[in-house]
């Protein structure tokens, strides 16, 4: 893998020095040569030299030219890299190696067992969870059992581990929205804190030591090369990151699906005002199987190409939509995006520790996910994993202390933060291995409690789930609600009101096309800490609306008097 790497990086350095050259220039996303198209550019640059130098006398002639042919140069080479492709043989098999599990696997566990000891042997500080005793239900009735002595106690899923492991209230049903964080990962990150206030200027010496082993135990997780995986504070920053480095021009577009997160679509509202990046919406008319999905977006492609040039310089979407929990084939879709010369960023927030992805083998140039939603960290923890030829036009959010030394030394530090969340990543890690069992033992159990969340719900309102089958959900099926057609957000709102405040439920309402109609859904996140239990109580609290979950009347029984005018 070094070897390949060096030998990418060399390429790169003769691409970039063939730009500053002027064999290759870039204007308009347009690649120009050495004839009248690059005469013009010189001229165009001259006479916009002659009008500085005239506004700024001070500075000479000679100064402003090199300070707009500098800019030129930059522009042109980050140009470069924000359309390239992995074209050549180089990058082809850097992009082989990248996506090899089993390397990326063997390098993420060889560094992170060398930033382990290395962290030790110079005394970097780590939290100290004592998984074997700390978390004993001591005078328990709960059912557990030891595995053996070298190991923490493990519980049962559901009520059990709920109660044992989480502070968290009853009949919590909405996981996928921020998560939820065991009890000894908090009190790992107030650990991590408190040696950050014993002595903050040590703690920033000996940060990058547990950051960097923090992100080789993540790229294990999540099938990324180490040397490409840099922790965020969540997935609308690494969104930020990508969308606010590359070098717009007036004109350039970028294609996006209607189902989207409501913030990506924010963030390509805002390149149309600052930089005048026009957004290109695909209507995905869920529900469709793969194969479906790809003749849609393929038909769009076709048409832009051929009859609404130009193509789209960026693409995202998101591998599990956010609201209506649809896994999407990412990387047959990644595939087909890069056949057409674009450029793509995939949304993995809900992906990451909800499936078993292999990032790398999705080989989308930026792939940016979170932590906190599936894999217990404290919130707040996310990450963004970026092709290595997209790496030179990737930069932090901040201006880096390292600017100007790479994606590895720029992302690691550009920044006073609260950095004992990140921290305590690790500790999250050890609990899904040393308490569940590992991420597939986690898996199996909510799949199957998935099924039989649906079964449940399914006998009780007489519905069946929004998404085609369970390749499509996950461990979040979108359940319609008994007579809920012509449903808008506001009711929504009002049965998520009526659940909390009357059954002390925390669910997500949403309303999705079933049918042709606009239905009142719920999406269902089953997790270690849900059970059964939990949905039939779900089921019992809709029924007793009815089906009148929009009528103001209906609603002012069942809400106190001040909810209801809040939400009226």
């Amino acid at each position: 893998k070094a070897t390949v790497s060096v030998l990418y990086w060399e390429e790169q350095k003769s691409k970039m020095f063939a730009s500053i050259k002027g064999n290759v220039q870039n204007v308009g996303g347009k690649v120009l040569g050495t004839g009248d198209e690059l005469k013009q550019l010189r001229k165009e640059n001259e006479e916009l030299v002659r009008l500085l130098a005239e506004m700024r006398p001070g500075l000479g002639v000679g100064r402003v030219r090199q300070m707009v042919e500098e800019k030129a140069r930059h522009h042109a080479a980050m140009r470069k890299a924000m359309v390239d492709i992995v074209d050549t043989k180089t990058e082809k098999l850097v992009s082989m190696v990248h996506g090899n599990a089993l390397l990326n696997k063997a390098e993420a566990t060889f560094k992170g067992h060398f930033y382990d000891k290395s962290g030790d042997s110079i005394g970097a500080l780590e939290s100290n969870i004592d998984w074997k005793n700390k978390w004993l239900p001591l005078g328990s009735t709960m059912t557990c059992t030891r595995l053996n002595p070298s190991q923490p106690m493990r519980v049962e899923f559901g009520r059990n581990m709920r109660l044992l492991y989480f502070e968290l209230d009853e009949n919590f049903l909405n996981a996928a929205s921020y998560g939820a964080t065991p009890k000894p990962v908090s009190e790992a990150r107030q650990q991590w804190d408190l040696a950050n206030q014993f002595n903050p200027v040590k703690w920033r010496f000996m940060l990058p030591i547990r950051l960097r082993q923090a992100e080789q135990r993540l790229s294990r997780y999540i099938g990324s090369d180490p040397s490409d995986t840099k922790i965020l504070i969540n997935a609308n920053a690494a969104t930020s990151c990508v969308l606010k480095s590359l070098p717009w021009e007036v004109g350039d577009r970028i294609l996006i699906f209607d189902v989207d997160y409501d913030a990506t679509k924010n963030a390509c509202d805002w390149l149309r005002r600052n930089k005048g990046v026009e957004t290109i919406t695909v209507k995905i008319p869920l529900p469709l199987s793969d194969d479906d999905v790809i003749t849609v977006i393929k038909k769009a492609l076709d048409e832009l190409s051929t009859t609404n040039p130009p193509m789209p310089k960026l693409a995202n979407f998101c591998h599990v939509t956010s609201k209506t929990a649809w896994i999407f084939p990412a990387k047959r879709i990644t595939k087909l995006l890069h056949s057409y010369g674009i450029s793509v960023m995939c949304d993995g927030a809900q992906a990451a520790g909800h499936l078993d992805i292999n990032v790398a083998d999705i080989a989308a140039d930026w792939y940016l996910g979170t932590v906190h939603k599936w894999m217990y960290s404290c919130q707040g923890v996310a990450f963004l994993v970026t092709q290595p030829h997209k790496q030179p036009c990737t930069q932090p959010l901040t201006v880096s202390y390292f600017d100007g030394q790479g994606y590895l030394k720029e992302f690691s530090y550009y920044g006073l933060q609260d950095f004992s969340t990140w921290c305590a990543v690790l500790d999250a890690f050890d609990f899904i291995e040393k308490v569940c069992g590992g991420m597939g033992n986690i898996r199996k159990y909510c799949r199957a409690q998935a099924v039989r969340c649906v079964e449940i719900l399914s006998q009780a309102w007489g519905t069946q789930p929004f998404q085609l089958t369970q390749d499509h959900y996950g461990n979040m099926p979108i359940m319609p609600l008994p007579k809920a057609g012509k449903a808008d957000q506001q009711m929504a709102a009002k049965v998520m009101g009526y659940l909390m405040t009357v059954h002390n439920i925390t669910a997500f309402l949403l309303v999705a096309e079933v049918n042709h109609e606009p239905t009142l859904c719920i999406r269902c996140s089953c997790q270690i800490y849900t059970d059964e239990d939990d949905w039939k109580r779900l089921a019992a609290a809709i029924n007793q609306l009815g089906g009148n979950y929009g009528t103001l009347k209906v609603i002012a029984e069942i809400l106190p008097d001040a909810l209801t005018a809040m939400i009226s």
